[in-house]
């Protein structure tokens, strides 16, 4: 059976960030196992995504998710005052 990979998930205006365990390392065999991902998918208008990052640890994948959803909010906030 499939286990649940879902490390987080954030809605931001019309973007969804997403992070996830990859459950397989994707560093292809250059420097340590990258084993989580964050994904931003948005509104087909929105021409600055997607966004993609990933990560060797499960605190630099919950920080990176953070730090991405601030970073979109604050752009967010800042359109919306525009």
């Amino acid at each position: 059976s499939r286990t649940d990979t879902r490390v987080a998930l954030t809605r931001v205006g019309r973007a969804l960030v997403s992070t996830i365990f990859l459950g397989m390392d994707h560093s292809f065999g250059f420097g340590p196992p990258v084993l989580w991902e964050t994904m931003v998918f948005s509104h087909p208008a929105d021409a600055a995504y997607p966004i993609q990052q990933r990560y060797c640890s499960h605190d630099e994948a919950l920080a990176g998710h953070a730090a991405i959803v601030a970073r979109l909010s604050t752009q967010l906030a800042s359109a919306t005052h525009e």
